[in-house]
């Protein structure tokens, strides 16, 4: 819901979850050892031209791309399909959020598109 709204309630729900020390040991952690950036993979939105950057933060040989991403450009709410490619460990996403995954091994190419056309029409 703090997505709907674009509020930021990260900080308050550490704390609901976790504790009121363990939510500063976490920001602690943050400050002192920073995610470090080896790759920045880009797509542009095809509607407004915005760049929709994937941040990659850890990679490991043998690890497959298993799903195509439909994301939503955080600049003008356009979906598109993102595909962020194999040897991915951990990563970030940039100026978009993430709507659905769909597994390679159940969708095509095609078939994504279809349903990226699907969530474009019902999701206005």
């Amino acid at each position: 819901m703090s997505r709907i709204v674009d509020i930021d309630l990260s900080d308050s729900l550490n704390r609901w979850l976790y504790g009121s020390v363990m939510s500063r040991l976490l920001k602690l952690k943050a400050a002192l050892y920073p995610e470090k950036i080896i790759e920045t993979r880009t797509q542009l939105c095809e509607n407004c031209g915005a760049s929709l950057d994937t941040f990659i933060i850890r990679k490991e040989d043998g690890i497959p791309d298993l799903s195509w991403n439909i994301v939503r450009c955080k600049n003008c709410r356009h979906y598109s399909i993102v595909s962020v490619g194999p040897n991915v460990k951990e990563m970030r996403f940039g100026d978009y959020e993430l709507i659905e995954q769909l597994p390679k091994e159940d969708f095509t190419r095609e078939q994504a598109e279809i349903r990226l056309e699907q969530i474009r029409h019902f999701r206005k």
